[in-house]
């Protein structure tokens, strides 16, 4: 089992913690497969559509298809992303983001890059998109808490960012 990606609640992240995260970046793809086994293997479904969405991903990702993007914007179609939550307690509320070429407010989040352990991406995504380090919850998991399923759009994108 991987050592947690967080402290516990209360305690600090260094940065040389996170920059540690980048090793599990670098681990070779069957093993970062069977991470991702062993991940969508501890969710425990909430309804019939995720157990559902549940047993689709752990089929893909025995079938030994391509599991990691390999090209902008969508190729292949099925391939891994992870999201994060940005939580304030205080307000009772979560960061969710338009996201563009989804046509979806969805959390935080990007695509896992290819052999890259999807808890290694939920770290780098969070640097890269808010700038800070943010730790779960207490009394949270920094395993994945459920599953589900996108098809990827072909809408191409005309605009500005």
């Amino acid at each position: 089992m991987p050592e947690p990606l967080w402290p516990r609640r209360g305690a600090s992240i260094a940065d040389d913690r996170l920059e540690s995260l980048a090793s599990l970046a670098e681990i070779d793809h069957q093993e970062a497969r069977e991470r991702v086994d062993a991940a969508l293997r501890a969710i425990r479904p909430l309804d019939a559509t995720e157990a559902d969405h549940r047993a689709d991903a752990l089929a893909w990702v025995r079938s030994h298809a391509p599991i990691w993007r390999t090209a902008k914007p969508a190729t292949p179609p099925k391939h891994l992303v992870a999201y994060f939550v940005l939580v304030d307690g205080g307000a009772r509320s979560c960061l969710l983001v338009d996201h563009r070429l989804a046509e979806l407010w969805l959390p935080t989040g990007g695509h896992v890059e290819p052999g890259e352990d999807p808890a290694a991406t939920v770290a780098r995504e969070c640097r890269e998109e808010v700038g800070f380090a943010a730790p779960p919850l207490g009394g949270l998991s920094s395993q994945p808490l459920f599953v589900t399923q996108r098809v990827a759009s072909t809408r191409t994108f005309r605009g500005s960012w």
